[in-house]
């Protein structure tokens, strides 16, 4: 029997967060900018040192701004010239959503994406906790060609939405990767481990950034990094769980 694979990827807003993640036991980085507004596209100059300086896969947000997810057609060309940056660079995967007016998944251009996309793999993001109908936009994600979803259940927290988070895996089979995400820390992953059978886990673990300059300034200096002391204390959660169901009797027969 196969092992079951556990994995934990790391939300980042920097080369420093991602080394730091790298580091830390992280199994894979997803790269943006601007976590106040839920994520955008980082810089070609991020993508390209995170790339040569960390063994990690490297997914990085196709978003060319905050807000809602539905793009005109000039942003949806900037998202395709994201997508073919990220290729010549080198990464493993984008993670990029398209919703309609209604909520529903803009199937046609998110197919188009991932297929531009190919060979890398695509993640759908949380633009699919915002759809009206969660088994309708699972299924056309997975039409469109995705290997994985990005997910707190259509809740706030990813401990919140547990039961439609394991029923959508469930659903998708080996189809489609449910990540879950939202306020996973720790003590969260624990609870995820132990009610559900998901495997993949997304966290923007993340405190303050330390600033060299303290005194006054008329402007906002203030930003986040990824902390460093949680991603190895669930990294570890992870492991220990992983050889734990190893060591299960079904999973030791011949």
């Amino acid at each position: 029997m196969d092992a079951v694979c556990f994995q934990l990827e790391a939300c980042v807003n920097s080369f420093q967060s991602a080394k730091l993640a790298a580091e830390a036991g992280a199994d894979r980085i997803e790269l943006c900018e601007n976590l106040h507004a839920g994520g955008t596209t980082p810089s070609a100059g991020t993508i390209r040192q995170v790339k040569k300086q960390i063994a990690l896969p490297v997914f990085v947000m196709i978003r060319p701004r905050g807000g809602d997810f539905c793009y005109d057609e000039a942003e949806y060309a900037i998202m395709q010239a994201d997508i073919l940056l990220c290729k010549r660079l080198g990464c493993e995967g984008v993670v990029l959503g398209i919703l309609q007016k209604n909520g529903d998944v803009d199937l046609e251009r998110c197919g188009r994406l991932v297929e531009l996309a190919w060979p890398m793999e695509a993640t759908f993001h949380r633009a699919f906790d915002l759809c009206p109908d969660p088994y309708k936009a699972i299924e056309d994600i997975m039409a469109a060609g995705f290997q994985y979803l990005l997910s707190s259940g259509q809740q706030p927290q990813a401990t919140q939405g547990k039961a439609l988070l394991q029923e959508l895996q469930t659903r998708a089979g080996d189809r489609l990767q449910i990540i879950a995400a939202g306020g996973i820390r720790t003590q969260q992953l624990a609870e995820l481990l132990a009610q559900t059978d998901l495997r993949y886990f997304h966290t923007g673990a993340a405190v303050p950034l330390p600033m060299a300059f303290s005194g006054h300034a008329p402007f906002a200096l203030a930003d986040k990094m990824i902390d460093a002391n949680e991603i190895q204390q669930m990294k570890a959660l992870l492991v220990a769980h992983q050889r734990k169901i190893a060591m299960q009797p079904e999973n030791n027969a011949e």
